[in-house]
């Protein structure tokens, strides 16, 4: 049931008894889900358990919270009541992570962005700077990505579109020749190489 799940998550968390007790009415009436909390969570769409997990963490104080993607959970209203929270805690002297693709959200969350490309950090500053950085790189990888699927239709090879690699692509027939179309059902080799 969605008030065991409450008490549950909140214990695994460290929260105390009296934490629990104190805050149970406050951490349901955030998660919007009243009507529910009696029904087993089994019965919850993600979105209404979700709901009642970030309702649990953001009632715990946490010194760091880290908020993955979170904030597409619910309506506008949710999800506005969530970033208010958010701030708040914040206020409070938390430190929040946002992991995000949500280009709006960062410049009201935060004022600092750290923006990743395959793995490695390729900025870490202020907000505007960072999301222009994040789209320099998306439309350059969309760029390379719509180059390669052009090379490819073209049966032609291609060099240094992905993050700098030298790679070639060769599209051709089985029996090894060239290819400027193929038919439905036709087979087709694909020859790749990256250095």
């Amino acid at each position: 049931r969605g008030g065991e799940n409450v008490s549950i998550n909140g214990r695994l968390r460290g929260m105390t008894e009296a934490q629990l007790h104190r805050d149970f009415d406050s951490i349901v009436d955030f998660s919007e889900i009243e009507a529910f909390i009696d029904t087993p969570v089994k019965f919850y769409s993600s979105g209404m358990f979700l709901r009642l997990a970030f309702a649990v963490i953001v009632h715990m104080r946490p010194e760091i919270l880290v908020v993955d993607e979170v904030l597409a959970v619910g309506d506008m209203a949710f999800q506005l009541k969530c970033n208010d929270k958010m701030r708040e805690i914040q206020q409070d002297g938390s430190t929040i992570v946002i992991v995000t693709h949500n280009m709006q959200v960062l410049p009201r969350m935060t004022d600092r962005v750290l923006v990743l490309s395959r793995g490695t950090s390729v900025f870490d500053g202020k907000v505007e700077d960072g999301l222009g950085v994040y789209q320099r790189l998306s439309a350059a990888e969309s760029d390379s990505a719509s180059a390669a699927s052009m090379m490819l239709r073209e049966g032609k090879t291609s060099q240094n579109f992905l993050g700098g690699a030298d790679v070639s692509m060769t599209l051709h027939r089985a029996d090894g020749s060239g290819a400027d179309g193929f038919s439905d059902g036709e087979e087709m080799h694909l020859d790749v190489v990256i250095a």
